[in-house]
């Protein structure tokens, strides 16, 4: 972790030219700001103008030799912040895919930028650029989930304007195995025919949705504020975990495996 001395100004607001100006002067391209992000994750957690301009900031820090494969120091990448965005902007992705930006980058649960599109936005754009850029539609998080798991986890049938229907479709022509089984033995089929855990968790997910407010939390110097938003997610895993072996074991038996 750097120390307050060396790291550089650029960090202290986000400011585009002042980047433009310190990448194209010859600026290390290797810095980080206190909380381990890279000028990258700095410009994509605090986008404060066009999508055009933050485009071409990323564009000049990907040719100045900053890594879009590395990770925050909490563990997910470039990828999952833009493809998770309520405003995820395809030319964004697209840069950082022409720089050599790994479509199948996991984070510290496993998940895919695929899978962070599903559950965090549904955007069957970006999806679909994703999986046009080979990612990998059948890899699996540390649970065995897939990125059809997640899609018939959120599919509402009963809506005939459900956009998840859309994004099965695409993961379908893509080749999505719905034989592959989670390590709780359920395939994506399972899920989208009866309670399971990954549909409890959806109303968790659901209060998560707004990043723009966790990357405020993150950016936040006060590490007892993130210890405490750590805390509550624990907490509030383990309670919807719980309600889930609840349902499950209390289905009638042609509900259960």
């Amino acid at each position: 972790m750097n120390t307050q001395k060396d790291i550089p100004e650029i960090f202290n607001r986000p400011d585009l030219e002042a980047i433009n100006r310190y990448i194209t002067a010859g600026g290390d391209p290797h810095v980080k700001d206190a909380l381990g992000c890279n000028l990258i994750l700095f410009v994509l957690f605090n986008m404060r103008e066009s999508m055009q301009k933050v485009a071409n900031t990323i564009e000049l820090l990907l040719k100045g030799g900053v890594n879009p494969n590395e990770p925050a120091s909490s563990g997910f990448y470039p990828l999952h912040i833009m493809a998770a965005r309520h405003d995820a902007n395809p030319q964004i992705i697209s840069k950082l895919l022409q720089g050599r930006a790994d479509p199948n980058v996991q984070d510290q649960f496993g998940q895919t930028p695929l899978m962070w599109s599903i559950v965090m936005r549904g955007n069957s754009s970006i999806i679909q650029l994703l999986l046009d850029n080979n990612a990998d539609v059948n890899l699996c998080d540390n649970q065995g989930q897939t990125a059809l798991m997640y899609a018939k986890a959120f599919h509402n049938p009963a809506n005939p304007n459900d956009r998840y229907a859309t994004i099965i479709k695409i993961l379908e022509s893509h080749y999505a195995d719905a034989s592959i089984k989670n390590i709780h033995g359920h395939t994506a089929e399972d899920i989208g025919n009866k309670p399971t855990l990954l549909q409890i968790q959806k109303s968790f997910f659901e209060q998560l949705q707004d990043l723009e407010e966790v990357g405020q939390l993150v950016r936040n110097p006060d590490t007892r504020r993130l210890n405490l938003l750590r805390d509550m997610a624990l907490q509030a895993a383990d309670t919807y975990a719980a309600k889930a072996v609840k349902q499950i074991t209390s289905a009638p038996p042609k509900y259960r495996n």
